[in-house]
């Protein structure tokens, strides 16, 4: 590994970051370069993704974690090119496009010893127990190297094509989980049609689905899939909802898998009346606390209804999200919609909570 003195010498003592001061606020700070323990990586940050946990916080529905220092930097799916490898690995060189996985296990709990990393009670998160990456600079933890949670992107996968990486990695997990319970994979219904519920559709494409439907009630979002999506009609269409109807806009339709991907918990609600029978629903994005939906037990028991949570992802998902981004069976040009440098963070996450674009990118340096 090189001196932290060499480090000093190409970089400065400083470096600018993104700092979450509160709902709605961002301010660019300079702030010190990060110093590395012993085995850490040191990157460059190229690309980070606007998730919608970003946008949770930053509108207040998410309380966020302060760093030992105060500060509050987001942004976790990210991309950064080597500056310092570590030497957990001789697999790693300055210069090289590498994907962080942001939710770091311990590799000790009862759920990582079973392959269940995903649920490991000792995850350390990027962006909260670490710095986020909205920063020019990111330190990688040395147990994020050990774990095997850094992946060397493909030279064909481009730095903002490789942030989708861990937002698909969560939907591969997702719906692998439920497809395997599923006898006919035909007919796929998708509530949200966000970046999360797009990159559902794809894969649900890619899996052998042969009718998609993407649902949303925004209106604007509705007219930008339709046209970001007229080259794969024969297999996705996008239908515009009334959230108040219990999408009777499908009259007596039904699907062998309902995925909801908005946070809403009414598309469970409704969604579950969609399901065809030996058909699943999967409940994917984030719902508060508390909240309930109920469900037709006679349906669920005489139907064969299969209703499976997910959460995050494993290593084996970040995998095949890479193997799928570099195949353009998910297309990367398809879901980016807009890019913004850092000091236009304020205006790129007021962007993204108006659902004109999918997936928002920053690139820091």
């Amino acid at each position: 590994m090189r001196s932290k003195q060499l480090i000093d010498d190409e970089l400065g003592m400083e470096m600018q970051a993104a700092i979450f001061q509160g709902p709605s606020t961002f301010a660019l700070k300079t702030i010190r370069v990060p110093r590395l323990a012993p085995g850490e990586m040191l990157l460059k940050v190229v690309a980070v993704g606007i998730c919608g946990t970003d946008l949770k916080i930053f509108s207040g529905r998410k309380q966020p974690k302060p760093l030992p220092s105060g500060d509050i930097i987001l942004g976790h799916e990210l991309v950064g090119e080597v500056v310092v490898p570590g030497n957990v690995s001789s697999a790693f060189s300055p210069g090289q496009l590498v994907m962080v996985e942001p939710d770091i296990f311990c590799g000790q709990c009862r759920y990582c010893l079973s392959g269940a990393t995903n649920l490991c009670v000792n995850t350390k998160v990027i962006f909260e127990d670490y710095p986020g990456a909205f920063a020019q600079l990111l330190t990688v933890p040395e147990s994020a190297l050990r774990n095997g949670q850094v992946h060397i992107l493909p030279d064909s996968l481009s730095a903002e094509f490789g942030t989708l990486i861990e937002p698909l990695a969560c939907v591969i997990h997702g719906q692998e989980r439920l497809q395997r319970l599923l006898p006919l994979l035909d007919t796929a219904l998708i509530l949200g049609g966000g970046p999360i519920g797009t990159m559902h559709a794809f894969y649900a494409r890619a899996s052998g689905f042969k009718s998609i439907v993407i649902a949303d009630t925004n209106p604007n979002r509705v007219s930008l899939l339709q046209a970001a999506l007229q080259d794969y009609t024969d297999s996705i269409s996008v239908q515009l909802i009334n959230p108040d109807n219990k999408l009777n806009e499908f009259g007596e339709r039904r699907f062998d898998m309902v995925v909801q991907a908005c946070p809403d918990v009414a598309a469970l609600q409704n969604g579950f009346l969609r399901i065809a029978p030996s058909g699943g629903l999967l409940a994917f994005a984030g719902i508060n606390k508390g909240e309930v939906f109920s469900v037709d037990a006679h349906k669920l028991h005489y139907q064969d209804i299969h209703i499976i949570g997910s959460a995050n992802y494993r290593s084996s998902d970040v995998r095949k999200a890479i193997a799928m981004l570099t195949s353009e069976q998910v297309p990367g040009k398809i879901l980016i919609s807009r890019r913004y440098p850092l000091e236009r963070i304020q205006e790129a996450m007021l962007d993204a909570q108006s659902g004109t674009g999918l997936k928002l990118i920053i690139n820091p340096n």
